[in-house]
């Protein structure tokens, strides 16, 4: 801070440094009379000398100079001026020195009151100009004194804390305040250059030494540089450090730096908080998209770009109307904008449009973004590209509830829609459909046709069921019709007996004229069920009934089937713990030789005697054997039980017979079946020649392919193989020379007839001279009069069983029967009589 200084001021000034000069003056003159004073007083001794009477001639003519009047002249003079010069020095000094003094203190900033120099001399009007100078001064100095203390309060209050630094001594000093920020006590801080470099983060560190250096050389107008200093605790705190040089000498240096930290760590995290989120707004996979109050488009990132397809230019300052699909109409957008404007926000799909014209679909969440006023600011919308995730949800939703076949809805689809339908005020009524001899045409035209056969069925099926709920498809052949408008229950038989009328026409595949009926079972609501479950059971209860009577039927549901249903069920259970627990039997049925009627072989059947039921027919539970699976286990327990009975009857001497065990379809399609029964052969010591497997026609054709490996495997290992019931499958001769096969078995249903159907006769003669010219042996089963018996004799039949000759027989009156029958005794067969009545007593013959 500088003084400012009028004319008056500065004339004294001049005449201060006057009378510095003149007191310089006197300092020289004063030693000089001094020098001529001691001159004097040493002249006033030689002139004494020289009035001496010993004085030499040389030194007479000063004598007369050296009167004593001359001498005191001299010394007077001297004398004088010496006291006028010592005076006038002393009187100026004292005056000065006054002026001086309280000079100095005015300089050193104490300035002190001193008593008025009297006079209109030139030291009385110094001093009036040093008094003024002195009160300027002091009122200067004041001002400074006020200036740094609002400086210091300024300091502190628009940070947190000042500091200084003093770079001579490199010295700082922290404001009591600023120390408390830092969480250190007051005056605890070091002062030290280096304790304030230790407490800046190093990765702050040397910018910030550059930046205070740069304005210490006059390079910046300040100081200011955003770094982190270590607090108390060892956390670190953002903070703005801002200085600036206060002082400086005459040369320019530095002398005193001023500054005031700021915290501006919620600025920092802020900035960091909104780093990320520009992080995650350019990287995030979902198109993000700002607007204004007004929809125009403030901003995007690049997922949205990559979206829709756009340049961001050509968005800015648009509205998404721009991607506008056309595939929502002004009631959707209505509902959009009320909850935006209700709820401030609002999820849904939305369709839009790419720049080149492709429709995506994106799952849309769109906020309304307030200021803290609550006022809207702006728009913020997240679009998820789903439209390849919804084709793969609705393409599963395809899979899962809907026949890859068909199209229709499958089981679970169907039952769903049964169960909301049953939710309501509906009273459904359901049509449980089912193919009669699809099973054959799969099996011997192959799946293709099969399937060609299926999607036709379903055509016929929606063209008399148009006004149907739904149409399903549950199973292989099962079909099921919906009914949610049906009153009247005839109307009902009507649909069905229309269904099985088209359904009976011929379908033509792939060149097959193919004949199928179907069997339908229906069930009402709320008669017959509440529940989808129930409904669907009865339904297909009842159409298990039609199809016992015969096929292209149907059956409304009655509670005599549920019954029927249940005692099945039960039936099934006694049948498995007759298996677990050795309930099941094996009866032979003799195989006899038509040309002498000795018994050559013998053919196993499966019986079952349960301890609440009697005996059970075999047509009652093998089918069920057949349709749960354990017609693999009850197959497998009568073929080792055969070969055990065998071995025996081969260690009582009958070496020449053999069995015959039939396979079921499912179980010949066991993949281990061959090893099996190898081991069965090999536990029980018989020969595999010794083994005859029966299977049918209908087995063969469900896979042609396996049949002929698996059939030329066991032949190979010494079995023989005959093709049970033949006539009734599906009996090609163009297969049947192609199946490695050892004899054929006429099916009882042509020998039945036999004496009084020529059709019968016509067919069985048939087939014995096929398998004589193919050299197969045949079989006649159902062999129950002597007319059948002389019939099948004449034409060369060579072997026939059925109660002509014996019922299938336990295996201890079997033995009996053998020994009655050993070569040298002569076989009585009964009469019809007999064996008609044994036959009624013991049921129709079934084998596994």
């Amino acid at each position: 801070m500088t003084i400012a200084a009028d004319g008056s001021s500065a004339a004294s000034l001049r005449r201060w440094r006057q009378l510095q000069e003149f007191r310089h003056a006197i300092r020289i003159l004063l030693p000089l009379l001094l020098l001529l004073f001691i001159l004097a007083a040493l002249g006033l001794l030689v002139l004494e000398k020289l009035r001496a009477p010993d004085s030499t001639a040389a030194l007479l003519p000063l004598r007369a100079l050296a009167t004593p009047t001359h001498l005191l002249e001299l010394g007077g003079l001297l004398a004088l001026a010496l006291i006028v010069l010592l005076s006038v020095y002393l009187g100026v000094s004292r005056r000065a020195g006054r002026l001086l003094h309280s000079a100095r203190a005015s300089a050193a900033g104490r300035p002190e009151p001193h008593r008025t120099l009297t006079g209109n001399d030139e030291l009385g009007r110094l001093d009036a100009a040093v008094q003024e100078l002195v009160r300027r001064l002091a009122r200067a100095v004041q001002r400074v004194s006020d200036g740094e203390k609002r400086l210091t309060r300024t300091l502190e209050a628009v940070g947190d804390g000042y500091w200084e630094y003093d770079p001579d001594t490199a010295r700082y000093f922290y404001s009591p305040r600023l120390q408390r920020r830092l969480g250190y006590p007051p005056g605890s801080l070091e002062q030290r250059y280096g304790a304030w470099a230790a407490q800046i983060h190093p990765d702050d560190l040397e910018a910030a030494r550059v930046a205070m250096r740069a304005h210490l050389q006059g390079g910046t107008p300040r100081f200011e540089h955003e770094l982190r200093v270590r607090t108390a605790d060892g956390d670190w705190l953002w903070v703005l450090a801002r200085g600036q040089v206060a002082e400086r000498d005459s040369q320019g240096r530095p002398l005193r730096l001023v500054g005031a930290y700021t915290d501006i760590s919620p600025r920092r995290q802020a900035q960091e908080a909104l780093r990320r989120t520009r992080i995650v707004f350019e990287s995030a996979n979902e198109g993000v998209l700002f607007t204004d109050p007004q929809s125009r488009v403030t901003d995007v990132n690049p997922a949205f770009l990559s979206l829709c397809g756009y340049q961001r230019d050509e968005l800015i300052g648009r509205t998404p109307a721009l991607l506008g699909s056309g595939h929502h109409d002004q009631a959707f957008f209505q509902a959009l904008w009320q909850a935006l404007t209700t709820q401030g926000q609002w999820q849904g799909e939305l369709w839009n449009r790419r720049k080149n014209g492709e429709p995506f679909l994106s799952w849309v969440t769109i906020r309304a973004v307030t200021d803290k006023q609550g006022e809207l600011s702006s728009y913020v919308g997240i679009y998820a590209d789903i439209t390849h995730a919804k084709a793969a949800e609705e393409q599963l939703e395809r899979l899962v509830f809907f026949d890859a076949l068909t199209g229709l809805p499958n089981r679970s689809m169907f039952r769903q829609r049964l169960a909301e339908t049953l939710q309501g005020e509906a009273q459904p009524v359901l049509l449980f459909i089912d193919l009669d001899r699809f099973k054959l045409v799969n099996d011997t035209l192959g799946y293709a046709v099969a399937d060609e056969l299926l999607v036709e069925v379903t055509a016929r099926i929606k063209a008399f069921a148009d006004q149907a709920e739904m149409i399903a498809r549950l199973g292989s052949d099962e079909f099921t019709v919906l009914f949610t408008d049906i009153d009247d229950v005839d109307r009902v038989a009507v649909i069905a007996q229309r269904i099985i009328d088209a359904i009976r026409r011929t379908v033509t595949v792939q060149g097959h004229e193919i004949f199928v009926d179907a069997s339908i079972g229906i069930s009402v609501c709320p008669d017959d069920g509440q529940d989808a479950d129930t409904l669907i059971k009865h339904a297909d209860i009842a159409m298990a009934d039609a199809k016992q009577l015969g096929p292209g039927k149907y059956r409304f549901f009655i509670a005599d089937m549920n019954r029927r249903n249940a005692e099945q069920q039960r039936l099934e259970q006694s049948l498995r713990r007759a298996l677990e627990n050795g309930g099941i039997e094996v009866h032979y049925q003799p195989k006899v030789r038509l040309v002498d009627g000795h018994i050559v072989g013998l053919e196993a059947l499966v019986r079952w005697t349960d301890a609440e039921r009697g005996v059970v027919p075999p047509g009652h539970f093998i089918p069920l054997a057949e349709r749960t699976g354990l017609i693999v286990q009850l197959g497998e327990r009568v073929l080792e039980t055969a070969l055990r009975q065998l071995a025996r009857l081969h260690h009582l001497g009958h070496d020449d017979l053999h069995v015959a065990v039939n396979l079921a379809a499912l179980q010949f399609q066991q993949p281990n079946l061959v090893e099996r029964i190898d081991g069965l052969i090999h536990a029980s010591g018989v020969p595999a020649a010794a083994l005859e497997l029966e299977i049918t026609e209908t087995t063969m054709m469900r896979d042609i392919d396996h049949a002929i490996a698996v059939m030329t495997r066991l032949r190979e290992r010494g079995s023989h193989v005959t093709i049970d019931d033949f006539g009734t499958g599906y009996s090609s001769l163009e297969y049947l020379k192609r199946f490695p096969i050892d004899g054929l078995k006429i099916d009882q249903s042509f020998v039945r007839d036999l004496a009084s159907d020529a059709n019968d006769a016509a067919i069985v003669s048939a087939i014995i001279a096929m398998a004589r010219t193919l050299q197969l042996e045949v079989v006649a089963e159902g062999v129950e009069t002597a007319a059948q018996w002389d019939y099948l004799r004449r034409h060369g039949c060579q072997l026939a069983q059925g109660y002509y000759f014996s019922k299938p027989l336990p295996a201890d009156e079997l033995e009996l029967l053998l020994q009655q029958n050993a070569p040298g005794n002569t076989p009585v067969a009964p009469d019809a009589s007999e064996a008609t009545q044994g036959r009624s007593q013991d049921g129709a013959q079934a084998t596994p």
